[in-house]
């Protein structure tokens, strides 16, 4: 299930430390850690990986404001094709599980931790439109938003077997 995790935060005129790994309950083996830099109003995803490349996400905001969406697209789930939208501040963290297709658009300059159980590969990877007609996601855009070429080319849900 996707979630908000509540991190511990210590601070003092030092500075702060997040924690934030040790909130999951259930087992979670980091095989990659990414960072993201996102200017305001960029929109990447929505995209998930298949087969033994599917992964879980750990994903921590280290400053700025975004909003994250998934959609369950595990077809046995009580939730399969529900949209979830979770806006994302400072230090705020979000656990998306294996089978859940995602992306996020920046309202602000933003910096993202971002830590998998699973090592990318493109040739298993599900790539939708951000825009795809199926889903009618709401995507919060205040400006004209960015989106790379390559994200543009995604294409829609329905093109994939997973709905079949």
């Amino acid at each position: 299930m996707i979630r908000k995790i509540k991190n511990l935060v210590l601070s003092d005129k030092r500075g702060s430390l997040l924690k934030n790994y040790s909130a999951l309950k259930k087992k979670f083996t980091i095989k990659e850690s990414i960072f993201s830099y996102n200017k305001p109003d960029v929109i990447r995803g929505m995209y998930m990986q298949t087969g033994k490349f599917c992964e879980s996400k750990l994903i921590t905001m280290i400053y700025g404001s975004l909003t994250w969406v998934a959609v369950d697209l595990r077809k046995k789930s009580k939730t399969f094709m529900k949209i979830y939208k979770i806006k994302l501040t400072k230090n705020d963290s979000i656990f998306i599980p294996k089978g859940y297709a995602h992306g996020s658009i920046s309202h602000k300059e933003t910096l993202l931790h971002i830590m998998t159980d699973n090592v990318y590969n493109d040739k298993k990877a599900i790539k939708i439109k951000y825009n795809d007609k199926s889903l009618k996601i709401k995507w919060p855009v205040k400006k004209k938003m960015i989106i790379s070429n390559d994200h543009l080319s995604y294409k829609d849900l329905n093109s994939y077997k997973i709905l079949h």
